[in-house]
């Protein structure tokens, strides 16, 4: 199945178009049925356990890409975001694991960010803690997928080791240039408020950003921007969008 696996990679950018970072998105080309979606294949290698060989892949792919775009010279700013599942992450050799990847591969801690959401995150807190301490001891980011969609996000939250928030699409696609959104402005004046960094994610007009923009929000991903993008095309918008420091 690896090789018919690719990973694909969307930008994140600043209220100005710079590069903050992208997110690594995995794509399965089958031979017969085509391109199958992450929704339709994950759900089924996380019930046949096939979800630890392919998030391994993931995150090696992720590392020689990193290391790869260091070598290569290209602008590549930021960090590489990468989704952990609730099965990945409970596994007691995942902070071990990732620790390889790096030593392996040779990159820079702080070039890679780890995506989880708040199922992966809840079902044992004390162990989730001491994961995500250990994962930042490394000089990894930690990320919050899909804030706002679980029920306990603001309970626990001060309890979690995080550097960033990521607002689901779900709320993004109802803003627009006039319409109030306190839920969303509350969401991103948690985040500032804990030091965290924010990010939405579905931008899709320049209402959606312009919206973001006026209540404060500061790093974006979405459809406005680029669409995900195989490897090729990633590397050509990084040479003619990322901006230098």
């Amino acid at each position: 199945v690896n090789q018919e696996l690719e990973l694909y990679f969307q930008p994140q950018v600043d209220a100005v178009g710079r590069m903050v970072g992208a997110e690594a998105l995995l794509r399965w080309h089958h031979p017969e049925l085509g391109d199958i979606p992450p929704d339709t294949f994950i759900p089924v290698a996380e019930e046949t356990g096939l979800i630890h060989a392919i998030g391994g892949w993931v995150f090696d792919q992720a590392c020689a890409r990193i290391a790869d775009w260091g070598r290569s010279d290209l602008p590549f700013q930021g960090h590489l975001a990468v989704n952990v599942c609730p099965w990945q992450f409970s596994r007691p050799d995942f902070v071990d694991s990732i620790r390889l990847m790096l030593e392996k591969h040779k990159i820079d801690p702080g070039r890679l960010m780890v995506e989880l959401t708040e199922t992966a995150l809840l079902y044992d807190l004390v162990e989730t803690v001491k994961r995500l301490k250990a994962l930042r001891a490394l000089g990894i980011h930690i990320s919050l997928d899909d804030f706002g969609t679980g029920y306990s996000s603001l309970s626990h939250l001060q309890d979690l080791p995080l550097d960033e928030i990521k607002i689901d699409k779900a709320f993004v696609s109802e803003l627009g240039a006039n319409l109030e959104n306190p839920l969303v402005e509350s969401m991103i004046a948690i985040g500032l408020h804990m030091k965290l960094a924010v990010i939405a994610e579905g931008v899709e007009t320049e209402a959606q950003r312009a919206a973001l923009v006026r209540l404060g929000c500061k790093h974006f991903q979405g459809f406005l921007f680029a669409r995900p993008l195989p490897e090729n095309d990633f590397r050509q918008w990084m040479a003619h969008n990322a901006h230098p420091n």
